[in-house]
């Protein structure tokens, strides 16, 4: 039996797309188990995939401390491969017989995250793979119930947050987007779907008490993200900020649209033949570069993306995929 150690980020989009180098090395090591480790959100996914045997979740410390914990969690296993996605110190204070490690020379290079991961380990590109299963009971329930709403409406999933308020597409732009929506010409009696964590429900209920249950189900903070991947995959279309959830819709292979402000839509737009990035008038560097600028403030750096702007081009967008599709 192979032991494959692999370190990957503390961010949940991060780890979604570099998530294909999971199966990678488990088909490079056919007989093989994988410790995963990660940040405490994305644990929760990487859980509940049926090709990894260890999920160790690393919640940041003071002073790095939290390397620390790692080595003692894994320094006994004499590891056959350690792939280290963070270029960190200590797969090299791990006894192991091959070393795989971010370097950082490609790091001025503007490329894909996906790409980029990719090139650690070789020439070809491996593509965002989530492997969950509708297996667990309480899933089954929820999946029912949204089967059973798909075969009546279009179904759209919103995330209206971010893990940083400059990233945020303003709240009011979202409520009148799905206003105008829902009058749309373009879907069968849609429902929207809105997602959040448990910290994003100021967010999520902002949004939501502005529309009817008939219009609107706010799933916000009560389910697992295995739950919310498996949703996403009925859905007709996704709609939200540059976030974790983001990747995810579009790692479930449904038409996903990203709202894109202050981070790097070459670096970060959504992976994926049946997606769509719209950003705002203003580059990163034009947003952020400013005498004033400070990540501290909780204020949107959206504002320039206009409503009319999203509607039109997630309208063409949606028609061009059924097209395509038809």
């Amino acid at each position: 039996m192979k032991k494959i150690l692999i370190i990957s980020s503390n961010r949940l989009g991060d780890c979604i797309l570099s998530s294909g180098v999971i199966e990678y090395y488990r088909n490079y090591y056919k007989n093989s188990e994988i410790t995963y480790v990660c940040g405490i959100v994305p644990s929760d996914l990487f859980k509940s995939f049926n090709n990894i045997k260890n999920v160790i979740p690393l919640k940041k410390k003071k002073f790095s401390i939290h390397w620390l914990y790692l080595w003692f969690k894994v320094c006994l296993n004499s590891w056959d491969c350690i792939v280290d996605l963070r270029g960190t110190l200590i797969s090299f204070f791990l006894l192991t017989k091959k070393r795989v490690c971010y370097s950082g020379i490609n790091k001025n290079k503007k490329l894909h995250k996906v790409i980029s991961t990719s090139q650690i380990i070789g020439d070809r590109i491996l593509e965002p793979q989530i492997k969950v299963s509708e297996k667990n009971l309480l899933i089954k329930k929820n999946i029912n119930f949204i089967r059973k709403v798909k075969k009546k409406s279009n179904l759209i999933a919103i995330a209206p947050s971010a893990n940083w308020e400059g990233k945020k597409w303003p709240q009011e732009r979202f409520i009148q987007l799905i206003k105008k929506l829902i009058n749309s010409d373009e879907f069968k009696n849609p429902k929207f779907l809105i997602f959040g964590s448990l910290n994003e429900i100021d967010d999520t209920n902002n949004i939501s008490i502005n529309f009817s249950k008939d219009e609107l189900i706010n799933f916000s903070g009560s389910l697992k993200l295995n739950e919310i991947f498996l949703i996403f995959k009925y859905c007709d279309l996704f709609i939200g900020n540059d976030s974790g959830l983001m990747h995810l819709a579009a790692a479930a292979e449904i038409p996903t649209v990203g709202l894109f402000g202050p981070s790097d839509i070459i670096q970060y737009h959504p992976w994926g033949k049946n997606t769509l990035a719209i950003r705002t008038p203003e580059s990163p560097d034009e947003l952020m570069n400013t005498k004033y600028f400070s990540h501290k403030k909780k204020k949107s750096l959206m504002h320039g993306l206009e409503l009319k702007t999203v509607e039109r081009k997630v309208l063409d967008f949606y028609n061009k995929f059924n097209i395509n599709n038809d």
